[in-house]
């Protein structure tokens, strides 16, 4: 459980760094299963799971980007997802029982561009919603790590407003540098970016986004049915986490990763402060 302390830090800070969270032989498990996955798949079948799965070509060669709705793909992602322990820190956090509104792996390779300034969305402070990312590999600062600006989820300024006070020095960025099996959680209101990829070595990891189930449950955007069908699908990844290789389990999984899909929802979107051309006169 979290101490004190770190509730207290991500309270006014607005995120938090746990070093060595996920074990050795959960991160291995982890691991292998995503090299797996991905040198299985081409180009064509991306292509044919678009509501799932996006691509790009790395000199030539064809490398996962992005998969969604990830412990369809995956089975050991009830590993990082299904553990008791994990959910009752996130239900911690939130202050009330805690939805995932979905799991992705994101991969980062072949100099993957930045990042810019961006919040995953603006919500209420009196909402509970936070963005934890599961490390599968280093990231280093500099080459692709995370960056926040500490207590930017409490303020009320526009997104441009407070870009432009880190260009000045008014809000000073910190560098959240992670190893392999450490988990970094934040506010989607926090203002965070992340600097360009350096080098060819994938750094894959695993994200997903909580809510308090009573801010969901007063959300226009989702239906009673998904919500209900998000908790069972929560529930599934506990039971597989103790029970890891159930084939019963995992299409029940899968069945509801279809039903999910039926029942179209969106997810708002994040903000970012785009700046128009400057057009020579």
């Amino acid at each position: 459980m979290l101490s004190p302390e770190q509730l207290a830090f991500f309270r006014l800070q607005g995120y938090l760094h746990l070093p060595n969270y996920v074990s050795a032989t959960d991160l291995a498990e982890l691991q292998q299963q995503v090299a797996t996955f991905s040198a299985s798949l081409s180009a064509e079948f991306v292509s044919q799971q678009q509501q799932y799965l996006a691509g790009q070509w790395c000199q030539g060669t064809f490398q996962l980007f992005r998969a969604n709705q990830l412990s369809t793909f995956i089975p050991a992602a009830c590993i990082a997802l299904g553990e008791a322990k994990f959910n009752a820190m996130i239900s911690t956090l939130l202050e009330d029982e805690a939805v995932a509104m979905y799991d992705s792996l994101l991969v980062k390779s072949c100099l993957a561009s930045e990042i810019i300034w961006h919040r995953d969305m603006w919500h209420s402070i009196d909402t509970r919603i936070i963005t934890v990312g599961i490390y599968l590999d280093d990231a280093h600062a500099g080459q692709g790590a995370l960056r926040v600006v500490p207590g930017t989820h409490l303020m009320p300024d526009e997104l441009c407003q407070l870009e432009q006070q880190v260009k000045q020095g008014t809000l000073s960025p910190v560098d959240v540098a992670a190893k392999a099996g450490d988990v970094i959680i934040h506010d989607v209101n926090l203002l965070h970016c992340s600097t360009p990829h350096i080098g060819l070595t994938p750094r894959r990891t695993i994200y997903s986004e909580f809510r308090a189930a009573r801010d969901v449950e007063q959300n226009p955007r989702y239906p009673a049915q998904w919500l209900k069908l998000r908790k069972a699908h929560q529930q599934l990844l506990q039971q597989r986490y103790t029970a890891p290789n159930d084939i019963a389990l995992f299409q029940q999984q899968q069945q509801l990763n279809q039903q999910l899909m039926q029942i179209h929802v969106q997810i708002e979107a994040g903000h970012y402060c785009f700046h128009p051309p400057q057009v020579k006169r």
